[in-house]
C-alpha cells in the first residue's frame, strides 16, 4: 500500500529561488526597484511642482551664479572683498537687463506710429485681396465677419477680463520670484562655497570628498553651459539683428533683444525668435523681405546649431535632441516657461554629477577639496 510522502520543506532542502526561472528573477528584481524609483520620482516632482514659486527662482539664481562666479573671483583676487564683489556683479547684471529693456522700449515707442500705419496698410491690403482674390468676398460679407468678430469679443469680455487679471497675478508672482532670485544670487556669489560644504556635511564622512568632487564637476558644467549659451545667444542675435538692419527694418533692435533672450531656451527659443523676426518683416517690409528674413534665420540657426554649439560645448553637448526636448517638456510641466528654460541645464548638471560619482567611486576619504563651488 502506497504511503503519502511528507510535504517538502523548501527552506530546509533547497533555495526556493532555484525553482524560479532566472529571467523571471531578473525581471522581478528590476520591477520592484523601478517601482520604488518611480514612486520616489513622482513624489519629488509633486513637491517641486507645489514649491515651484520657490524652486524656480533658486534654480535661476544658481544658473546665473555659475558664470558670474568667475567675475566675482577675479574681483576678489584683485583686493575686492567677496561681499562687495558679489554686490558689484549683481548690480552690473541688473543694469544690463534694465538697459536692454530701456533700449527695446525706446525703439518700439519711437517706431510705433510707423508700425501702426504699416499694420493698417497691411489690413487694407488683406481686405482688398479678400474681395478681388480667389475668395471674391463682397464688402458686405467682410463687414459681416468683422461685426461677428467684434460681437464675439464683447460676449467674452468677462473671460478676457478674468484672463487679464490672471496675467496681473502672474506678473506679481514673477516680480516676487525675481526678488527672491536676486536675493539668493547675492549669497550664492558671496558664500557659495561655504553653502555647498555645509550641504556636503550631511553625507557620511567616507563619501564627502566624492560628493564634493561630483558637485564641483556639475558646477563647472553648469558654468560652461551658461557661458556658452550667453555667447551663442549673442551670436544668434547679432546675425539676425544685422540681417534685419540690412533689410531696413526699423525694429531691428527689438528683434536683436528678442532673439538674444529666447536663445537661452534650447530648440524652442530659436523657433519662436525666428517667427517673431519673420512676422515683423512681413508687417514692415512685405513678403519679399519676409522670405529673405526666413533665409537669414535659417542660415544663422544652422550655423549655430551645427557648428558653433558643438564646437564650444564639446562632449558636454553630447545629449540627444530627444533627451533635450523631454527635459524641456518636464521642466515646462513642473515650472512653466521658466521650468522649460531650466530643464536642459539641470539635466546636464545632473549628468555631470552622476559621472563625477562614477569616476571617483565611493571609497574612504579623509578630507574635502578646498576649491570648487563659489570660487573661480
Amino acid at each position: 500500500m502506497a504511503t503519502r510522502s511528507a510535504p517538502r520543506n523548501y527552506d530546509e532542502d533547497s533555495n526556493i529561488l532555484e525553482h524560479v526561472p532566472v529571467p523571471l528573477q531578473v525581471a522581478g528584481a528590476w520591477a520592484w526597484r523601478l517601482l520604488a524609483v518611480g514612486v520616489v520620482s513622482i513624489a519629488l516632482f509633486t513637491v517641486l511642482a507645489r514649491l515651484s514659486a520657490l524652486v524656480v527662482p533658486i534654480a535661476i539664481a544658481v544658473l546665473i551664479a555659475a558664470p558670474l562666479g568667475s567675475f566675482v573671483g577675479w574681483l576678489a583676487r584683485h583686493g575686492v572683498s567677496r561681499g562687495w564683489a558679489a554686490a558689484i556683479a549683481l548690480l552690473s547684471l541688473i543694469a544690463f537687463v534694465l538697459g536692454l529693456i530701456a533700449v527695446a522700449s525706446t525703439t518700439v515707442i519711437g517706431g510705433l506710429d510707423k508700425l501702426k500705419q504699416q499694420a493698417s496698410d497691411g489690413l487694407h491690403t488683406l481686405i482688398h485681396w479678400l474681395s478681388s482674390g480667389p475668395l471674391h468676398l463682397s464688402a458686405d460679407q467682410i463687414q459681416s465677419y468683422l461685426d461677428k468678430a467684434g460681437q464675439t469679443l464683447r460676449d467674452n469680455s468677462s473671460g478676457i477680463l478674468a484672463r487679464a487679471m490672471s496675467v496681473g497675478s502672474t506678473v506679481g508672482l514673477l516680480t516676487a520670484g525675481a526678488i527672491l532670485a536676486l536675493f539668493c544670487l547675492f549669497f550664492f556669489l558671496r558664500d557659495g562655497r561655504q553653502i555647498w560644504l555645509g550641504m556636503v556635511q550631511a553625507f557620511p564622512p567616507r563619501a564627502r570628498a566624492q560628493v564634493d568632487y561630483a558637485g564641483v564637476a556639475a558646477w563647472e558644467t553648469l558654468a560652461l553651459y551658461s557661458r556658452t549659451s550667453l555667447f551663442v545667444a549673442l551670436v544668434s542675435a547679432t546675425g539676425i539683428g544685422l540681417g534685419a538692419w540690412i533689410l531696413g527694418l526699423s525694429l531691428w533692435v527689438p528683434i536683436f533683444i528678442v532673439v538674444f533672450l529666447t536663445s537661452f531656451i534650447p530648440l524652442l527659443g530659436a523657433t519662436f525668435s525666428g517667427v517673431v523676426a519673420v512676422l515683423v518683416a512681413v508687417v514692415e517690409g512685405g513678403w519679399v523681405k519676409a522670405v529673405i528674413m526666413v533665409g537669414i534665420v535659417l542660415v544663422v540657426h544652422l550655423l549655430v546649431g551645427n557648428v558653433l554649439y558643438p564646437l564650444l560645448f564639446g562632449k558636454a553637448a553630447a545629449v540627444h535632441p530627444i533627451v533635450i526636448l523631454l527635459a524641456i517638456g518636464v521642466g515646462g510641466i513642473v515650472g512653466g516657461a521658466l521650468g522649460a528654460l531650466l530643464g536642459v541645464p539641470i539635466l546636464m548638471a545632473t549628468r555631470a554629477f552622476v559621472e563625477g560619482l562614477r569616476r571617483t567611486g565611493m571609497g574612504p576619504t579623509t578630507e574635502i577639496r578646498i576649491s570648487g563651488i563659489g570660487e573661480a
